[in-house]
């Protein structure tokens, strides 16, 4: 029992690692080709909503590497696969609240294009969640499970 479980924390630590060396590089190439198309749909504004779509998701990525190095110190604890969720959901609802917070900050503000901050965000957030799934569809994490 204490080897599955050590495979498994060794495969969770695996994926964490597939997911951080994919995922920015997703957003980054994708931020460069949307800064550049709402460049010329419109202009400064836009590339002020991706830039600052990009703040966000800035913030996303980190809050992710975080709960993932807390959760990363639990590895060798009986504990791990039980803390993993924590964690995980903890971030999930810092992300939530701080995201709300910014947005409603941002409300009715003039200086940014959007829509431009709403296509970027929507757009990163549903291209990490397919990006993460596929790669924990992959990793075989669940299969001893």
């Amino acid at each position: 029992m204490a080897a599955s479980r050590t495979n498994n924390a060794d495969s969770v630590i695996l994926l964490f690692r597939r997911i951080l060396l994919v995922c920015p590089a997703f957003t980054l190439v994708s931020y460069l080709l949307l800064g550049i198309l709402f460049f010329y749909i419109a202009g400064q504004r836009g590339v002020l909503g991706v830039l600052l779509s990009g703040a966000l998701s800035v913030f996303f990525m980190s809050s992710t590497v975080l709960s993932m190095i807390v959760a990363g110190k639990f590895r060798k604890s009986p504990l791990f696969l039980s803390a993993l969720p924590l964690a995980v959901m903890s971030g999930w609802v810092a992300k939530i609240v701080v995201s709300l917070i910014f947005v409603f900050s941002l409300k009715n503000q003039m200086w940014f294009d959007g829509f431009a901050f709403f296509l970027c965000t929507t757009l990163i957030c549903v291209g990490s969640l397919v990006i993460d799934t596929l790669l924990v569809l992959r990793s075989g994490v669940f299969d001893s499970i």
